[in-house]
């Protein structure tokens, strides 16, 4: 099993200066083993601004959140992992050492590890688009 994720993406956008901040709304549950890895892909086109995550259901503190792009690199920077069990948290994703949002484009897939057996959160992916 592969634990389960329902991805809602806004594709109006909500408009800043010069351009569109996409929102991607993330439900998750994890398989026995704590794990969800979302398939299909899912496509993100832009720079990837933040990560906020919401442990809904208990999951194992520093449970790790990446997000794979088509050559499993993780566009979160590593900045989605170690998570907490209770508090709900945001993630500034720039690369390190720099204040720069990494790109992203095409297919990615969800990956949350080490949650615990049937736990659940919630995550909001904000994502800015010319």
């Amino acid at each position: 099993m592969a634990g389960t994720a329902t991805i809602l993406h806004n594709k109006n956008g909500i408009l800043s200066p010069e351009n569109y901040i996409h929102r991607y709304d993330i439900a998750w549950t994890s398989d026995a083993s704590g794990n969800v890895n979302a398939q299909p892909a899912f496509g993100i086109n832009g720079k990837i601004l933040a990560l906020i995550t919401d442990p809904v259901d208990g999951p194992t503190d520093d449970y790790d959140v990446t997000i794979l792009n088509e050559f499993g690199l993780d566009v979160l920077q590593g900045l989605g992992v170690n998570r907490d069990t209770t508090t709900t948290e945001i993630a500034n994703i720039v690369v390190s050492g720099t204040t720069i949002h990494p790109p992203a484009a095409g297919p990615h897939t969800l990956v949350v590890a080490n949650a615990g057996n049937a736990k659940s959160g919630t995550m909001c992916l904000l994502v800015e688009s010319k």
